[in-house]
Order: structure tokens, then sequence, then C-alpha cells
């Protein structure tokens, strides 16, 4: 007879599955995380980890996924609560990527969309809906019009590389990064200088 699991005890296993998902793409990179790491990291059967994920790829989605909601809601205090506007921006930006936490610099799109192919078409589509919305909130938030959120857009994945390339010393790291964050926060608060 199957072990009854109640409500708590499925949302805390799920929880402590996403905590270790985490540690995991950060530690070893999304391609690299099987359903064994998993298992092991939460130490549940593997049975059990099919209750709550159908596949590795839609647990990994997920997280993912939940991770960027976390970036979005962490994205709308900071913009609410830092007085001037270049300090949120800078704040949220090296919140969001130089942070000990940040989980951006371990996940490129190219293994997000490997992910998705992999997935049912209704996580395609619900993840292009969820682009597109937050796309939208990103605009509202940072007060950004198309043209200058696609310029900080291509800007933010200079730093996501700038800040997961480890072939340089910290110290150039660091100076790199603090060089793309001003230049970023500027573009958001004041516009493309060259426009």
């Amino acid at each position: 007879m199957p072990k009854i699991v109640s409500e708590e005890e499925r949302k805390l296993t799920k929880e402590a599955i996403c905590e270790k998902v985490v540690q995991l793409i950060k530690k070893k990179g999304i391609k690299a995380v099987i359903v064994d790491d998993i298992i092991h990291a939460v130490g549940i059967g593997k049975g059990s980890f099919y209750t709550y994920y159908p596949s590795r790829e839609a647990c990994l989605f997920e997280v993912i996924k939940r991770y960027e909601q976390d970036v979005f809601l962490r994205m709308e205090e900071i913009m609410t609560s830092v007085n001037s506007d270049k300090n949120k921006a800078v704040f949220l930006l090296k919140e969001i990527y130089t942070s000990e936490d940040s989980l951006i610099t371990s996940i490129n799109q190219t293994d997000v969309e490997a992910l998705l192919r992999k997935l049912p078409a209704e996580y395609r589509k619900m993840e292009n809906e969820k682009f597109e919305n937050n796309f939208q909130k990103a605009l509202r938030l940072m007060n950004l019009d198309e043209k200058r959120m696609e310029v900080v857009a291509l800007l933010t994945d200079c730093l996501s590389y700038a800040a997961s390339n480890q072939s340089y010393s910290k110290n150039s790291t660091e100076i790199a990064l603090d060089i793309l964050v001003n230049t970023i926060a500027d573009i958001i608060t004041k516009g493309n200088p060259n426009e």
C-alpha cells in the first residue's frame, strides 16, 4: 500500500526539490543535471520524483521559471523601495546578476530552448505568454520603451556572460561588471546617449 503523503509534506518535498535543483544547476549546469542527482540530493526515490514532475526537463523548466518569477518580485520590491532611479537600477542589476544567490549566470537561453524542445507544446505556449508578460512588466517597471528595452536586454546578456565567465581574474571581472552595471543603469534612467 502506497504511503499517504499530506499536502504539507508534498509542498515541503517540492520546495526541497526546487532548492536542490538550483544548487545542482549552479554547480553542474542545466545539461549535466540528471534525475539521479536530484533524487540523491533530496533523499527521495525515483518513483517519488515522478509523482512531482513528469520528466527531468519539466522539473528543470519549472525551477527556472520559478526563479524568474522570484526575480520579477524582487525587481518590483527594489523599484518601489530604493530612492534614486539610478541607485534602483544599479541595485537591481547587481542583485540579479552579481549576487551569490544568482541563478541567471548558470542559465543560458540555448539551454532553456533545448529543454523546451523536449517538453510538450503547452510548455512552449506558456513560455511565450510568460515571456511577453515579463517583457511588458519589465518595460513598465523600468519606464522603458521597446527600443531601449532591447538595448538593455542585449547588455544584460553581456552582463550575464561576464558574471559567469571564470576565465579572468576576480578583480578584472568585478571591474567589468561594475562598468556594465553602471552603463545599463544609465540607459535605464537617462536613455541612450547615442540617440
